[in-house]
């Protein structure tokens, strides 16, 4: 949904296509006592330079299946939460291959002198999702969300592209104890990484919701449920951890550090909670990037190479009440605030090799770039919550606020390079963001159960976004910063989603059946206040939802389910202007994207 500008001296590029031989690579994931392990994701790197060719979810059984791979060397890897990381031998592949059993250890051993009666599964498969436990899970201890999400089953996190995507599909909704989180790709992988687990109860990954949730998201959603204390009386939590990563010829502060406290009171019919965090992370990657292109008179190469130093640290708080009126009804409020303070360092080296009537010559360009990214999230709640009977049948009522603001600066020098490393010319550029983002919304739902097999659920909402976004670009000319009119830029995005739904539930002895629709009317203005242009928009769209399943046994089931769903072009990708990333590569909005709709078909 954005265009790519990738300046090169090379625009044609010709070569030779060739078919090449494919099979397919299959096996089975079982734990230390023989068991399948079902559901977790697997992925098959090139062994030549550790790329991801593939990743499939493992099935019911813990079968998985690459098909298409083409001949060369390659290996298995395996991270989930709760056993340890795995990496196969190198294998070949020339015709289809079936692996041997690979046996996963779990990280944590039972002891003898202790008898769990009950325990939640870290992995918890429902009807119409997954559900990962977080909370109290040992192995889940230290990660950021970022990082468990990147162990979830069926979730890939990509980094390069600042981009999560569910079951290999990008355009995920997440939320945040239910409410939907505007932030852009970049943004939202900030927050999530200075999300620590110790906040976390519970993460989970729906692939076709319905219709009760916003139709946004075209690949489903990834909803964080964070902890909150019920219990009566005083009492709280405190945790600490620490982590340190070592890298041969690389940095040496490579460690994270992350507290939090947790508070809860409850005395008669109030209870008052809190909590507050602190976390220090840092992470460290280096990417290689080969480009190459042929022409008939001429062929050029572009080999560059990235080290990014990212370190940060973010503050947390949340604090909150609920206040019981009565046995059926309940007030509540809550304010969370988020402060992250990230640093990233970004050195870049790229070497332009080119060949023109068998004259061969070697330019470079060296980068060094600097960014400091100051980011705020404030978030508040209003909520009521009415039990009409012991049955079920219930009415709630949300209002909510977020805003969330972003002060980036980020600086560019860099020094281009002849034939001979001499130097030809220098270019020093720093761009100023200031990016605000505010969000108002108001639901209501009520449930009504008919009788133990007959639910019916109706509700309506309506949400307006607003984002400002100005860009100030400026270049240093004969000691003076001068802006430059082509890249600075000022972008308002404004957002009016009104909805309404209905869903029905229906089971039988050995059926279950739930059907729903949900209509949402999208006006949205997009203006470009430097370029003075607007993009109005309205339209009203419906998202149907079915969902059947048959137990066949107790062990066994058969489900399907349908669902239209809607990927709406965020501010970023809808902002006309350039944003530079090095001196090869740009990065460009459009104004006049239209949203993408999708409908989504699964069988279990």
């Amino acid at each position: 949904m954005k265009n790519i500008v990738l300046i090169i001296t090379c625009l044609l590029a010709c070569g030779t296509s060739f078919a090449q031989k494919t099979g397919k690579v299959s096996g089975k994931i079982t734990n230390e006592k023989s068991e399948p392990v079902p559901f977790l994701l697997i992925k098959i790197l090139s062994l030549q330079d550790s790329t991801v060719v593939k990743s499939v979810q493992v099935d019911l059984d813990g079968k998985f299946l690459f098909e298409q791979i083409k001949s060369g060397d390659y290996v298995l890897v395996i991270n989930m939460v709760g056993y340890k990381n795995y990496k196969t031998a190198k294998f070949s592949m020339a015709d289809d291959l079936v692996l041997p059993t690979i046996k996963l250890e779990s990280l944590t051993k039972q002891l003898k002198e202790v008898a769990v009666t009950f325990k939640k599964s870290y992995v918890e498969r429902k009807a119409d999702r997954t559900v990962l436990n977080v909370e109290n899970s040992i192995s889940a201890a230290g990660n950021s969300a970022l990082e468990l999400l990147e162990k979830a089953p069926g979730v890939t996190i990509d980094r390069q592209n600042d981009q999560i995507k569910l079951n290999n599909k990008a355009g995920i909704t997440v939320m945040i104890d239910g409410k939907t989180n505007f932030l852009s790709g970049a943004d939202v992988t900030t927050l999530l990484s200075n999300m620590s687990s110790d906040q976390i109860a519970t993460i989970e990954l729906i692939t076709n919701p319905s219709s009760k949730y916003d139709a946004a998201g075209a690949s489903g959603i990834i909803n964080i449920k964070l902890k909150r204390n019920k219990n009566y009386g005083t009492n709280g939590n405190i945790s600490l951890n620490t982590g340190e990563g070592i890298m041969p010829n690389f940095p040496t502060d490579l460690y994270r550090v992350g507290v939090s406290l947790t508070l809860n009171n409850r005395v008669n019919k109030w209870n008052v909670y809190g909590t507050a965090a602190f976390n220090r992370k840092v992470a460290h990657n280096t990417t290689n990037v080969l480009r190459t292109t042929a022409t008939t008179n001429l062929a050029s190469a572009f080999n560059q190479n990235f080290v990014r130093n990212n370190k940060g640290v973010a503050y947390m708080g949340k604090i909150g009440a609920d206040y019981y009126a009565s046995e059926k009804t309940v007030f509540g409020v809550m304010i969370d605030a988020n402060s992250i303070n990230s640093k990233l360092n970004n050195v870049s080296e790229t070497s332009i090799l080119e060949t023109q009537n068998n004259v061969q010559t070697n330019n470079a360009v060296n980068q060094l770039a600097f960014s400091d990214s100051p980011v705020g999230n404030l978030t508040a709640n209003f909520n009521i919550k009415h039990d009409i009977n012991k049955e079920g049948t219930n009415l709630t009522f949300d209002a909510d606020y977020s805003g969330f603001s972003n002060e980036k600066d980020d600086t560019f020098n860099a020094k281009y390079l002849n034939n001979m490393g001499s130097l030809t010319r220098a270019t020093n550029l720093r761009n100023f963001t200031d990016a605000k983002i505010n969000v108002v919304a108001a639901k209501t739902d009520f449930t009504w159960v008919v009788n133990k097999t007959i639910k019916v659920e109706t509700g309506l909402k309506s949400s307006y976004v607003v984002t400002h976004n100005n860009l100030i670009s400026e270049e240093l000319i004969s000691g003076n910063w001068q802006n430059d009119l082509g890249k600075s830029n000022q972008f308002i995005y404004k957002e009016n989603i009104n909805a309404a739904y209905t869903n029905f539930a229906k089971d039988w002895q050995k059926w279950q059946i739930q059907a729903g629709l949900r209509a949402e009317y999208t006006h949205s203005n997009g203006n470009s206040v430097t370029s003075n242009n607007q993009v109005d928009r309205n339209y009203l769209s419906l998202f149907p939802t079915l969902f059947v399943n048959r137990k066949l046994d107790e062990n066994n089931n058969i489900s399907s389910s349908f669902s239209r769903r809607v990927d709406r072009p965020n501010y970023q990708q809808l902002n006309p202007f350039v944003f530079y990333m090095d001196p090869y590569a740009l990065d460009e909005g459009n104004p006049y994207l239209k949203p993408q709709f999708t409908y989504n078909f699964e069988l279990n």
